[in-house]
């Protein structure tokens, strides 16, 4: 996916951290033509772009524009959302939120946008049955590692009860509500419309908080969630998508698990965790028998806060095992997330 974008600003000054950054970031994902004088642009040229961004000062005939063309002001003011009626974005912002306001405007025209082809991402699903025993601080802790390891990676919490604005912070301009409404909208490019909802935390992985009500989550079917990680991992814009959600045996959940890579179980090493597992994985086998349809091969199971002394392992999945992580007593999440994300366990993986 590469957006075409055209910038009509004399600030040279910005040009130059704006052509850097952009070409470091997203050197596949936008190519940008930078004007000092509105004059230059033609209307042939305006047909192949997607976005024309102007420097607040500059007057310009949005109505003369090709029908595929977004537009927006260039402001100083970050308080400033829109100038004579049309969107405004802030010059001086972190990139990456830059990059999904640019991805917003340019949704909504999308109809030209070239498709990159490339960068099938890889999905990591993790959801245990047995609850309460740390996968989602696992999964966390995944995204952590590979987003050092230099990947792009998103982080994307499908339940209902989300932990992601926990685990990652940034300056998000959108909630899996606007995912959702993305989702059941349908116009535009879906695509971008969903990238833009993404921003990034400073350790390198990409997020989006949790909905503004968590019963918005119930408007998203297991069909809907297939869909959304479908074209998040063609969109081109990220190299794995570490899913997080809750453990579910119907039909179309078990579908979504064989979309994945893997699917990754979390135990603790108690009695119970250890017994919920167990019937999880013969239940697994019997309906893989019954339907012959594999899903057991993508298995994959770690300790979370794993007891040397009492803890327990469970022998129908020894095979398929990881590793583990100790005890961190006492110490607040962020810390643990440290901890868990330097731990080698998760390169297996990928």
């Amino acid at each position: 996916m590469i957006i075409r974008v055209a910038i009509i600003d004399p600030d040279l000054q910005f040009k130059a951290r704006f052509t850097s950054a952009f070409s470091a970031r997203y050197p596949d994902n936008i190519e940008v033509r930078w004007f000092t004088d509105p004059s230059i642009l033609s209307g042939i040229m305006l047909q192949r772009v997607n976005l024309l961004l102007v420097e607040e000062g500059t007057q310009v005939d949005v109505t003369g524009l090709p029908a595929n063309c977004a537009f927006a002001y260039l402001t100083e003011d970050s308080a400033v959302t829109s100038i004579s009626g049309s969107p405004a974005i802030c010059k001086y912002q972190r990139i990456d939120t830059m990059y999904a306001s640019i991805l917003a405007l340019s949704s909504e025209k999308a109809g030209n946008i070239v498709s990159g082809g490339k960068n099938t991402a890889s999905v990591l699903v993790f959801a245990s049955p047995a609850g309460g025993c740390g996968s989602s601080s696992m999964a966390a802790a995944a995204a952590m590692r590979f987003a050092r390891n230099g990947k792009r990676v998103l982080y994307l919490s499908l339940c209902t009860f989300s932990t992601s604005g926990v685990f990652f912070k940034g300056p998000a301009q959108s909630t899996m509500t606007d995912v959702i409404y993305a989702m059941k909208e349908g116009r535009g490019n879906v695509s971008m419309k969903l990238q833009s909802c993404f921003v990034q935390d400073d350790c390198g992985v990409y997020f989006c908080p949790g909905t503004a009500v968590a019963l918005d989550m119930l408007e998203l079917t297991t069909a809907d969630k297939r869909e959304l990680i479908r074209t998040l991992c063609t969109s081109g814009g990220f190299d794995c998508i570490i899913v997080d959600m809750e453990y579910a045996m119907d039909k179309d959940t078990r579908a979504l698990y064989r979309d994945a890579d893997a699917l990754i179980w979390t135990g603790n090493g108690s009695i119970e965790s250890g017994e919920k597992l167990a019937r999880a994985f013969r239940s697994l086998e019997f309906l893989e028998e019954r339907e012959d349809r594999p899903l057991t091969d993508k298995l994959f199971m770690c300790y979370s806060g794993f007891s040397s002394i009492i803890g327990v392992r469970v022998p129908e999945l020894e095979s398929r095992v990881l590793g583990g992580s100790p005890r961190y007593e006492h110490a607040p999440t962020a810390e643990v997330l440290k901890n868990l994300s330097y731990l080698s366990i998760f390169d297996k993986l990928l």
